[in-house]
């Protein structure tokens, strides 16, 4: 009798802090119970599909958002290929006239690679890679920056700003 009481109380607590959302330290006692807590839901609890099924709310900006990511792989003792390109991170697509805009992979500040395109499409990805050799003594920096024309913005094309500037560059480091 004495266990059926203690874990009732301990149940009608748990369920107490539950609904009230927090209990004062003056109420609640201790801060660790030294009973067992019983099971409140078993396995066999049906949950309302309306809740698992909810709308799934869509956290892209609604303007265009191009991202721009480098990685890096060792292929060897010697060598690395680093991989760079940009995403379309929005649900627009992206539409520009033919080289307006550019991806450029730079090695400690100067200019390796560039990379032209002109339509990214919502959600898609462009790539390019290179292979690099390991740096003898110093660290190498490589870096991916998108590169657009100064009056992109002012070409009456709305489909071709750019309305993040801070996912524009990217660098991995190579020791």
């Amino acid at each position: 009798m004495k266990r059926f009481m203690k874990n009732t109380l301990t149940s009608s607590m748990l369920v107490a802090t539950m609904l009230a959302g927090t209990i004062s330290s003056v109420s609640a006692g201790p801060a660790r119970l030294n009973v067992p807590i019983p099971r409140l839901l078993g396995n066999n609890v049906r949950i309302n599909p309306n809740i698992i099924r909810r709308p799934v709310v869509d956290l892209r900006p609604s303007c265009v958002d191009l991202a721009v990511f480098i990685q890096q792989r060792r292929l060897s003792d010697r060598s690395y290929r680093v991989t760079f390109g940009v995403r379309n991170v929005s649900t627009k697509n992206y539409v520009s006239g033919e080289g307006q805009q550019t991806i450029v992979l730079a090695r400690n500040g100067a200019a390796l690679d560039s990379e032209s395109f002109s339509v990214l499409n919502a959600g898609r990805t462009l790539t390019w890679s290179q292979t690099v050799p390991r740096p003898f003594e110093f660290t190498d920096t490589y870096g991916a920056r998108y590169s657009f024309d100064p009056d992109i913005y002012a070409d009456g094309n709305p489909r071709n700003d750019d309305c993040n500037s801070a996912n524009n560059v990217r660098s991995v480091e190579i020791r």
